[in-house]
């Protein structure tokens, strides 16, 4: 028998791009790279890549080294050095955590910037060089001592700092109880634009609000109040308007909704995007401030485009790009830095220069000499869900085997505003269902991203409805135009997809197994419990204890008496976002059905599992299981 040409062993190897960013000089980029390497949980290091080739090779090399885990690096704006976000032994202190380093880009080794009591979140240099902003929680309170929580108090609030790069001392900024998540300084290095919440709990962020910060006095005045949620504001050019996007975001973090422009003085907005089918993801001012180009999401392909400001048109300049996100211009603006990916290679670091954006040079190879040929080949598909819209997604087989159609596993997307992409990242578990003989089909169900906020915004109030019928309506296509055999599909799904795998098998025997994955199973026990009970009262469109009959309808567990289908369970001990009861109470009443199911809990994981034999497990555990009702 054949040696498969991919397994876990490979898919843990992997190295992936977490963020990045181009000297002013435009010679050089600096990535943060996450791996395993040989511990237990994925690290990160920060690399560097030369934009000028040697001959035909990049050059590109990690640029620190040893038992650290650095990011969030940025290049002073006079090109001299690099600070960064480290965990590592700190030179004269017992205590760990990460701290604030910099890096002469000339020669030497990382020198110890600040280290503060509480936890660092995001730094950015000022215009000028002489100062880094940076944001940090409160000092966390010492083991057994005044460590008892309160619920909804003892939040370890986030506040804005400044800190002198010449002599090391930190000032606060921000004041009150208000917490600061993202900011942006103006480039006239006066004012800062930062979203804030008025608390730390986490369940605050879905009602944030954006303020102008005064960086000398540290007054606020509140800029924007947004009907949904918002994420990554950056300044103009010329300090007088912030660009940031909104939409329904089910998760902090997260960056996709129209693109939106405020003026900072009036307040006055401009929705950018509005009336076009995509989202968008990412976005730069172009230094003269004259356009602004950003990436979007159309179906689950990656398109860039470009705005022009004074006109407000917008033009989409390469579709089908690969492009995942997207880096700064150099200080001339002449070359930006983005990162490109596909379904067969993981995210490399590309150059391109603006009046050539469609001819861009690869300057990173993370994984050379890893990644196989091409084993697997993805087909674009579209249909009619049963109320007539149209809805997208894709098919992932095995390289060669269009008109011979295998088993189909489906893999519901978390969010629900999210979306499945065939990029390498996005198609980790489904590599693993391929080398187990297995096609995979990706719906992109209403409620997600790619379509614009009215889409996204389609199953608000409706999760298990018309969504679900999307998924249905995809099977049903697939069997009739043969691309899958009939009756032979596993449903598998994690957070949200783990809530339409629980709801699904209620409401259909038609798959021969499911796992579900993180996912809620009772939505009124899930209120109570979770850290972001704002979330469900945003996407029900009404107050969970006002309107507890909706929530009921709706839960796995009111309709568990009708399950056929057997249901692996899978779930972190330590999830705060939907918690492990979840998934107790539903294995609970599959089990006293006689229903077949099993539960995973794995120790100290949250609701994403981080540890390199969790992930592994995961992949391995889901594939025995469907090996055993699929077949």
């Amino acid at each position: 028998m054949p040696k498969p040409v991919w397994n876990m062993d490979k898919e843990l190897q992997v190295k992936h791009i977490n963020d990045f960013s181009i000297s002013p000089d435009g010679d050089r980029v600096v990535a943060t790279i996450r791996s395993y390497g040989d511990e237990v949980k994925p690290s990160t290091k920060l690399w560097m890549s030369a934009t000028a080739l040697k001959g035909k090779k990049v050059d590109s090399r990690a640029w620190t080294h040893g038992a650290s885990s650095d990011r969030a690096a940025q290049f002073s704006p006079d090109g001299r050095q690099l600070a960064f976000i480290s965990r590592r032994a700190h030179p004269g202190f017992e205590r760990q955590g990460e701290a604030i380093y910099l890096f002469p880009l000339e020669g030497g080794e990382p020198t110890l910037l600040h280290f503060p009591e509480g936890a660092l979140v995001l730094l950015q240099w000022s215009p000028d060089a002489k100062k880094i902003y940076y944001t940090c929680s409160d000092k966390a309170p010492e083991p057994g001592k005044n460590d008892e929580v309160l619920r909804g108090k003892n939040l370890l609030t986030v506040r804005l700092y400044e800190l002198d790069v010449a002599t090391g001392k930190s000032r606060k900024i921000s004041r009150g109880s208000q917490c600061c998540h993202e900011f942006s300084i103006a480039p006239n290095g006066k004012q800062a634009v930062v979203l804030t919440t008025r608390s730390a709990a986490p369940s605050d962020w879905y009602a944030a609000r954006l303020h102008l910060v005064d960086l000398k006095t540290g007054q606020m005045k509140l800029l924007y109040k947004p009907r949904l949620q918002m994420a990554n504001p950056i300044f103009a050019p010329d300090s007088k308007a912030v660009l940031l996007v909104t939409g329904p975001l089910s998760d902090q973090g997260m960056v996709s909704g129209d693109l939106l422009e405020i003026d900072c003085h009036s307040g006055q907005t401009r929705n950018l995007s509005e009336g076009h089918d995509l989202t968008v993801i990412a976005y730069r001012y172009h230094p003269a401030g004259k356009y602004i180009l950003f990436l979007c999401q159309q179906a689950h392909h990656q398109s860039l485009g470009r705005l022009d400001r004074a006109s407000g048109r917008l033009k989409i300049l390469h579709q089908k790009t690969g492009l995942v996100a997207m880096g700064d211009f150099d200080r001339t603006g002449k070359q930006i830095v983005f990162s490109r990916t596909a379904h067969d290679r993981p995210a490399d670091l590309y150059l391109a220069t603006v009046d050539a954006l469609g001819r861009s040079q690869q300057i990173s190879d993370f994984n050379a000499g890893l990644i196989p040929p091409a084993f697997g080949e993805v087909e674009s598909l579209r249909w009619k869900s049963s109320d007539g819209q149209s809805i997208d997604g894709f098919l992932y087989r095995p390289k060669g085997r269009a008109g011979r159609p295998a088993k189909t596993v489906i893999i519901a997307h978390g969010g629900p505003s999210g979306v499945s992409v065939p990029t390498w990242h996005r198609l980790s578990l489904a590599r693993s269902f391929l080398m187990a003989g297995y096609q995979v089909f990706f719906p992109n169900f209403r409620g997600s991203t790619g379509h614009g906020n009215d889409f996204t915004e389609a199953n608000f109030g409706d999760m298990g409805g018309m969504d679900l019928q999307d998924i249905l309506s995809g099977v049903e296509y697939l069997e009739k135009t043969g691309k899958a055999p009939r009756n032979q599909f596993a449903l598998w799904g994690w957070s949200y997809g783990g809530f339409m795998a629980a709801w699904t098998v209620t409401q259909t025997t038609k798959f021969k197994a499911a796992m579900m994955g993180a996912g809620v199973s009772n939505w009124v026990s899930f209120h109570g419990l979770t850290n972001i009970n704002a979330w469900d009262d945003v996407f029900w469109r009404s107050s969970a204890i006002k309107n507890l009959a909706q929530r009921r309808e709706r839960s796995a567990i009111t309709h568990v008496a009708r399950v056929k289908t057997p249901t692996l369970i899978i779930h972190g001990e330590k999830d705060l976002c939907v918690p492990v009861g979840q998934a107790h109470e539903f294995h609970q009443a599959l089990s006293e059905l006689k229903v077949a199911t099993e539960c995973m809990i794995y120790p100290r994981a949250g609701h994403g599992p981080q540890e390199r034999e969790h992930v592994r497990d995961i992949h391995e555990r889901s594939v025995r299981w469907f090996k055993r009702y699929l077949g």
